[in-house]
């Protein structure tokens, strides 16, 4: 499995914190595939190259710029084309369930999102939870406009994977404080402010070295909102040295 292509919540943070960006415009390229499935071979257009400008609270990416990257599916199997070189094992083990009445309806039903269909063949092999949640946030970009009833869902398909993750992370490390904060961010979204509110309290009495000032002021911000009852998706801000803060632009 090439986990490297896909970003994990940790790698995501790291981009969140250091508002890092890479060069050049959103293009898109054409290539060929094959299905490790099925073994049909098909043409599909993925993303090229994007520029990012800033990053949402949530993580999506803000700018001309992938918001999640084009996975390609099959167009006979509808197999989410992670890896085209798969071990034997795990395709012998996915066949029935790529084959299968339930896969099927899943990706009729879903089909504006890849990112969802790849979250179930995750919870299928048995993936990491956390893995899953970063497969259920990204579906949750991908319709937020083209599909807007399906948003929540897959935010709180999210959300409810992200937590059962916590169990398995020291939630004092920067993965488990990046996890939780954005359990926290999903909740708010959601509008499920006393619940994101008692996490982001919880979350701020633990931030004891002076390395946790950003997420102080990020949590801050968080309950600023909470407060406000304001569940829209908002640009993460830059904060100064001083701790003073302006908006991103």
């Amino acid at each position: 499995m090439r986990r490297a292509e896909l970003p994990a919540v940790l790698v995501l943070f790291a981009l969140f914190l250091g508002l890092a960006t890479s060069a050049g415009a959103h293009t898109f390229t054409t290539q060929e595939f094959k299905c490790p499935i099925d073994g049909k071979r098909f043409t599909a257009m993925v993303d090229g190259s994007g520029y990012q400008e800033g990053v949402r609270l949530d993580l999506k990416p803000v700018g001309p710029t992938p918001a999640p990257w084009i996975i390609p599916v099959c167009p006979k199997c509808h197999f989410v084309v992670y890896d085209e070189e798969l071990d034997p094992e795990v395709k012998k083990r996915l066949r029935p369930f790529i084959f299968s009445k339930e896969y099927k309806r899943l990706a009729k039903e879903h089909s504006s999102s890849s990112y969802f269909l790849l979250a179930k063949i995750f919870e299928f092999q048995g993936e990491d939870d956390e893995a899953i949640g970063d497969m259920y946030l990204q579906a949750s970009w991908e319709v937020e406009y083209k599909k807007p009833e399906r948003y929540h869902p897959y935010l709180r398909a999210a959300r409810d994977a992200y937590s059962r993750s916590l169990g398995s992370v020291s939630r004092e490390r920067e993965n488990g404080v990046a996890v939780q904060f954005l359990i926290g961010e999903l909740d708010r979204q959601l509008g499920e402010f006393e619940r994101a509110e008692a996490l982001f309290a919880s979350l701020a009495a633990t931030l004891e070295s002076p390395d946790g000032e950003t997420w102080r002021q990020l949590i801050a911000l968080e309950r600023k909102l909470i407060a406000a009852k304001d569940s829209a998706p908002y640009q993460r801000p830059v904060f100064v040295e001083q701790g003073s803060q302006q908006e991103a632009e």
